[in-house]
């Protein structure tokens, strides 16, 4: 379904702020594999539509706990802000702010650990081995446990989501990739049903949930991706991400 912009005037916008991970950083084409790209992700699209200015903290392996600080970051520094879209990552991502000490090099203020992992049959996340043990070394503590990991990443959705009230500014939320795993865990979540303005909200396929990575294989199937061996939405995807977050929007 395309919105017709011109017609929409509860759409018009002059700054929106958008957070999230490779599947929102404005930079991600330039990373491509197995070739660089050049072509414009869904902010920048939303951008175009509305004719506004867009400021995005999204980076590249960004964790939600990055996503969370850096847009709350862009939020107390401007004014006039029209609207707050974050796209969530995948929940299993740790982020620290980049040490020296630890010699992490990152060209951001933090790095992240991406974990490979196996789930087990009450969804329960767990890191392989060589991942584990490189993690609780390098930063001398144990992996998270899935509550703690499902607890961590609610809170950051919910205080989001309740400072964009606070300040009265509209605020849209959804997931890029991941979070599958913890439909069990998640479903009898405290906060489960405080979750508001959020696209594909609750996570669970089986009542009509999805992450953007799930929408995008639905339309597309395999064609939404960059390439096979890259498996961000592609120049096609974007343009329909930005279509569906408008529709969303809009409703």
């Amino acid at each position: 379904m395309q919105i017709d912009l011109k017609k929409n005037m509860a759409l018009k916008y002059s700054k929106i702020i958008v957070g999230g991970c490779s599947f929102t950083d404005k930079n991600y084409p330039k990373t491509a594999r197995p070739n660089s790209l050049d072509f414009k992700m869904w902010p920048e699209i939303i951008g175009d539509k509305l004719n506004c200015e867009v400021i995005n903290t999204a980076k590249c392996g960004y964790g939600n706990q990055a996503i969370f600080h850096e847009t709350l970051t862009a939020i107390m520094n401007n004014n006039n802000i029209d609207h707050v879209i974050v796209m969530w990552s995948d929940w299993t991502r740790q982020d620290f702010l980049t040490s020296t000490e630890l010699n992490l090099k990152d060209d951001y203020r933090y790095t992240t650990f991406n974990p490979n992992a196996e789930y087990d049959d009450d969804g329960n996340f767990n890191p392989n081995a060589a991942d584990k043990t490189w993690y609780e070394k390098t930063f001398k503590q144990k992996y998270p446990n899935t509550k703690q990991l499902i607890d961590t990443n609610i809170n950051y959705i919910y205080s989001l989501q309740t400072i964009c009230e606070k300040l009265n500014i509209k605020y849209t939320a959804l997931v890029g990739p991941g979070v599958y795993f913890m439909d069990k865990q998640l479903i009898d979540h405290p906060f489960l049903e405080k979750i508001e303005n959020f696209m594909g909200w609750p996570l669970f396929e089986s009542i009509g949930g999805y992450t953007v990575k799930d929408l995008c294989k639905s339309k597309f199937g395999k064609a939404y991706r960059v390439s096979s061996i890259d498996a961000h939405p592609n120049e096609e995807s974007h343009k329909f991400i930005a279509d569906k977050i408008m529709e969303y929007i809009n409703e």
